[in-house]
């Protein structure tokens, strides 16, 4: 079974006789991307093994220069990476975010409940339904954020997945 070494979200600075080989692979855009991720899964990678380059701003600061293509990058040793985050992932965040902060607010309503002998109820469950909104809210602005990163790199020809595994 495939196996990789290393963390996906620190850059790739190996030496030529490091002990891990890695491939690049360009696709266009995300449904791309998706099913390049799900086939390699399927056939034994470990999600740690596949990595994403970072963003342009990322780039900028780590390489001192932008880019014009990501074919440029393809082979850049010192390109930072990102961790691959699977779509099951980013449902499963957005989850905890609303559903964490409106359980946040119902524990609260509850505490108000008891020591106000219910006399703040209705303050308590506004506060509930106000953590669900926050989180909601939450949830939409990092979507947007990662929405908007994704569509740089199509932007420059395409986006990068790296799949990294140690050398049999």
């Amino acid at each position: 079974m495939p196996s990789c070494i290393g963390r996906a979200d620190q850059p790739r600075m190996l030496p030529e006789s490091a002990a891990v080989r890695e491939a690049v692979g360009v696709v266009h855009d995300e449904t791309a991307l998706q099913s390049a991720a799900d086939e390699l899964l399927t056939q034994g990678f470990d999600r740690s093994c596949l990595s994403l380059l970072a963003s342009d701003h990322v780039m900028q600061e780590t390489l001192g220069h932008a880019y014009e293509k990501v074919s440029e990058l393809e082979d850049e040793p010192n390109a930072p990476h990102l961790a691959y985050i699977g779509s099951d992932s980013r449902t499963e965040a957005k989850g905890v975010a609303v559903g964490g902060l409106a359980y946040i607010g119902a524990i609260g309503t509850v505490g108000l409940i008891v020591a106000s002998d219910g006399t703040l109820a209705a303050a308590g469950i506004g506060a509930a339904v106000a953590g669900g909104l926050i989180g909601a809210l939450l949830s939409h602005f990092i979507e947007e954020l990662r929405a908007e990163r994704m569509q740089e790199q199509p932007d420059h020809g395409g986006l990068l997945l790296w799949v990294a595994r140690s050398r049999d």
